[in-house]
């Protein structure tokens, strides 16, 4: 099941929209303007028959039109808050989209970056297609649950840049060089019998490098399958939309309702990974925290 969709206007956003919308309407704003000048004229100068007509008329008439917009004519006025709303969303995460590739082009993660390009592509692709084209509820719920596949994606890609920008400081060859040297220095100080107290500490040191060199290749692990599942999810929203652009109508779209089973599969394997992985992160032991922390310098 689709988790709630910020992107798919709430009953209480719409309302509130639709309350906005109508009251900015230009035969209810102006109306309302000239009563309250008219009254603002009455109280100073005193009420006359022009003043009190022209207060109290364009009262009448303003909260006349409010209530036929408002209460008779709302479904026009729904849809075009709905609309709206979608845009100012679509423009949230174009902006979100935007910050992503930056920091992936901060970090030099070319891999990263193309992830991020080809899953909002992909999005503003199959959503724009079913916008222009289909319509009725199935095609509505293709949308919603489009827009999941992109935010789940987008967490996704959050969670892997959290990753690459710790990975990004660690410098395996140099932690590799330096354990080879200390284990060299150790093998010739066996070989010829010395007692050098100097040595004593490379066993600890050697300890270290190789538990960060670890946890190096486990994240590094991990970043890879965080970018294949974000690929999953772009292939997913490709799919759907080569799928429906085959068809040609909203009764076929309905017919094939393989599309939707399809992106919800992407969707619940996708979090699954997710949840698993911020599983790792969000309970590192202090030690492995500390090695990280430590390979950085």
């Amino acid at each position: 099941m689709a988790r709630e969709d910020p992107g798919t206007p709430t009953p209480a956003a719409l309302n509130r929209a639709l309350l906005a919308e109508t009251l900015k309407h230009p035969l209810t704003l102006y109306p309302a303007l000239m009563a309250a000048a008219g009254g603002v004229y009455m109280g100073l100068a005193g009420p006359d028959p022009l003043s009190f007509t022209v207060t109290f008329g364009s009262a009448f008439f303003g909260s006349g039109v409010w209530v036929i917009n408002h209460f008779l004519r709302w479904r026009t006025f729904a849809r075009r808050c709905g609309e709206k709303l979608r845009a100012r969303w679509r423009r949230e995460q174009d902006a979100v989209l935007g910050q992503l590739e930056e920091a992936w082009q901060e970090i030099g993660h070319r891999e990263g970056l193309l992830q991020t390009r080809e899953l909002g592509e992909a999005y503003l692709r199959l959503d724009g297609f079913l916008a222009r084209r289909h319509s009725g509820p199935y095609a509505e719920r293709l949308r919603v649950l489009a827009k999941d596949t992109y935010r789940e994606g987008l967490d996704i890609l959050r969670l892997a840049l959290e990753l690459a920008r710790a990975l990004s400081v660690i410098q395996p060859q140099k932690l590799r060089a330096e354990l080879d040297a200390w284990r060299r220095q150790l093998l010739e100080a066996s070989r010829r019998g010395e007692q050098d107290p100097r040595l004593r500490g490379h066993q600890t040191r050697i300890a270290g490098h190789e538990r960060r060199l670890e946890l190096y290749a486990e994240r590094t692990a991990s970043l890879a399958e965080l970018l294949a599942q974000c690929e999953a999810l772009e292939t997913a929203l490709e799919t759907t939309y080569l799928q429906v652009v085959d068809l040609g109508s909203s009764e076929a779209l309905l017919a094939r309702g393989d599309a939707a089973g399809a992106l919800e599969r992407a969707v619940e394997a996708a979090r699954r990974v997710e949840r698993r992985m911020r599983g790792l992160e969000q309970a590192p032991k202090d030690a492995d925290r500390q090695y990280l922390e430590a390979a950085g310098s």
